[in-house]
């Protein structure tokens, strides 16, 4: 499923803000599908300066960095409100709060804001590849995301194996990229049409006037999906290196002190932090450079099924699924409903597949033991969390949905800033779930009802 896929359902299903705002009451996060106090602790990191960098934090309250307004999914502009979101606008978003709030965002088309980070009338530019013609002006921060580039053609296109293919061929690039550059060394012979943007990029393939472009596959998955073009095109090649589909920072080269303080703060961000905000934006199979899902472009989804499974689904099978009480995901009155089953819906109407919601009739912890016995009238069970003994008893999907757990507590309890501060005291769990085993073992000092 696709990130807009969720946009649409999430919607429908999660909690108000004056609910959220109670549940945030001594927050400690924990994930959906997995348990981790790292998490937990994401945002109270402190980065360690020196006393020269605090100062120049100190005499430097603006940091302005500038992007251009739209480049998604990497910088998304909200057209009625102007909102930034997006991977890297999220992830600098994060770098400023471990470096305490002083960098701004602007956003100018790309010309411009290499020009000005270049003059040094702002301090810098993201995402970046370093370039040789700008070295006389600009030094770069440490790598803080990696994605692939793609070069994509028409799905009817003769296969590009290798770069010296596209000799003689008219691939569309943008304005001042440094892939240019990257072009010239992998295929001197192809012939450059140069482009204002992305935007302008993938029509001008789709229809036909140029052979080829190239881009970064995350942006270019985005605009093919954007212009309902995915099922004419292909991607054929990806390219990572030391440079390119390294994003960095770059910035001024008379401020070091700037430099040495973002790579920082770019060392205090984890890979598992950065990855929650990339899954909600791109498929990991683009992010990683793996070929596009066949998913993407299917017409009939029962086309990416194999012999057995069309001939399973023939068959007439019923799946029944459990539903408990367990809002937003699941309800079971008046009917079921929820995220969790909105989602099998989904899949049930794509694939034809026979669905049938069950409402549970007793506890989680019992019918668990029974599912995994092989004595329950269940086939699946909605929101599952795998684990060593249940995967020796029973099968798994792919991760599917991720989404935080609080603890909270009573307007009198003290704030609960980690969870050692739990130690000593009463802390109500469901029997039966991983959460309770894990504080179980890994907190026995606590008191779990």
């Amino acid at each position: 499923m696709t990130p807009s896929f969720y946009h649409k359902i999430f919607p429908k299903w999660v909690l108000p803000p004056s609910a959220c705002s109670v549940l945030l009451f001594g927050t400690l996060i924990f994930t959906f599908l997995w348990f981790s106090s790292a998490v937990a602790a994401a945002e109270s990191v402190k980065v360690e300066l020196t006393p020269e960098e605090e100062v120049w934090l100190a005499e430097h309250p603006v940091i302005t960095l500038t992007t251009l307004p739209n480049w998604h999914p990497f910088v998304i502009t909200d057209e009625k409100t102007g909102e930034l979101t997006g991977i890297d606008v999220e992830f600098i978003r994060l770098l400023n709060q471990r470096l305490g709030g002083a960098i701004k965002i602007e956003t100018y088309d790309w010309k411009t804001l290499v020009q000005m980070s270049k003059n040094h009338k702002v301090d810098g530019f993201f995402p970046a590849a370093i370039s040789e013609d700008r070295k006389p002006y600009l030094v770069w921060t440490k790598v803080y995301n990696s994605t692939p580039l793609a070069l994509l053609t028409l799905r009817d296109a003769p296969d590009i194996k290798k770069w010296s293919d596209l000799a003689g061929k008219k691939v569309a690039m943008t304005v001042s990229s440094s892939y240019i550059e990257l072009l010239g060394e992998l295929a001197p012979e192809a012939n450059v049409v140069i482009v204002k943007n992305i935007e302008e990029q993938v029509p001008l393939l789709a229809e036909g006037k140029v052979d080829a472009v190239l881009n970064s596959a995350p942006a270019l998955y985005h605009t093919m999906r954007s212009n309902n073009v995915l099922s004419l095109m292909k991607f054929q090649k990806y390219y990572i290196s030391d440079n390119h589909g390294q994003f960095r920072i770059a910035i001024r080269n008379d401020e070091p002190l700037l430099l040495s303080i973002l790579n920082k703060g770019i060392d205090s961000i984890t890979e598992q932090e950065f990855n929650v905000i990339k899954n909600k934006w791109v498929p990991k199979e683009i992010l990683s450079g793996s070929p596009l899902n066949a998913a993407s472009e299917a017409k009939d989804w029962r086309e990416l099924l194999s012999e057995k499974e069309r001939a399973w689904l023939q068959q007439g099978h019923i799946v029944k699924a459990r539903v408990s009480e367990y809002p937003p995901l699941m309800f079971h009155e008046p009917e079921p409903s929820g995220l969790s089953v909105d989602y099998l819906k989904t899949i049930s109407e794509r694939f034809g597949i026979k669905v049938e919601f069950i409402p549970n009739k007793e506890g989680f912890a019992r019918e668990l033991e029974n599912f995994m016995g092989g004595n329950s009238p269940y086939d699946l069970f909605l929101t599952l969390k795998p684990t060593p003994e249940r995967e020796s008893k029973i099968a798994f999907t792919d991760l599917y949905l991720s989404m935080p757990w609080v603890f909270y507590g009573r307007e009198d309890t003290e704030f609960i800033s980690g969870i050692e501060s739990l130690d000593g005291k009463t802390v109500s769990v469901e029997e039966g779930y991983v959460m309770a085993d894990l504080l179980e073992k890994g907190y026995p000092n606590i008191t779990l009802l």
